[in-house]
């Protein structure tokens, strides 16, 4: 898979957050079709971005840790066909319970991949801290939502930034798609 591609993806899904944001703000109109198709945009951009940060080897190349990496993805990919869900049939995205289960899911996926990267060390610089990112994009979302006492939807604002700080790391990242050759103990 081209990592540049997921990365600009996922920039473009945090895009799509941030103007969702905006406009549910402005106009006060939540969970509008519009909205939920911006919605449906940041989810693929975020599934993309985890994608390509585990091709970066972002969480090191432990197999286990690689396969715990894809927890948020699978929150994500939950998140998304719920939301698909809601905007062919007209349902209100809040009043399905499943996408609150997909959010936590992504959230823990979250927190795993920022103690993966952090821990791990496999990549040089700020990239391994573009989890850490977004982790700080839903509690500092969280934070602006209670100041502004909901007149801001902080949550998908933050988050939107802290996703095109990720898709940003795993585009401009360098990519061995060779597997790491271990020498034979002998």
């Amino acid at each position: 898979m081209n990592t540049r591609l997921l990365g600009t993806l996922c920039m473009i899904g945090g895009l799509a957050y941030v103007v969702s944001a905006i406009y549910a703000s402005i106009t006060g109109l939540e969970n509008s079709p519009s909205e939920i198709l911006l919605g449906l945009a940041w989810a693929l951009g975020a599934i993309c971005g985890w994608l390509g940060f585990i091709l970066i080897r972002g969480t090191g190349y432990n197999i286990a840790v690689r396969f715990l990496s894809f927890i948020p993805i699978v929150g994500l990919t939950l998140v998304f066909i719920l939301g698909l869900y809601a905007l062919f049939t007209g349902a209100d995205p809040s009043d399905l319970p499943s996408i609150g289960v997909g959010l936590v899911i992504e959230l823990t996926g979250i927190v795993l991949n920022t103690i993966f990267a952090i821990a791990t060390r496999a990549l040089s610089g700020w990239r391994k801290f573009a989890p850490l990112a977004v982790l700080s994009g839903v509690v500092l979302g969280g934070v602006l939502t209670a100041l502004s006492q909901g007149a801001i939807n902080g949550i998908p604002l933050c988050l939107g930034i802290a996703y095109g700080v990720l898709g940003y790391a795993v585009q401009t990242a360098v990519f061995d798609p060779q597997p790491l050759i271990q020498p034979a103990r002998g």
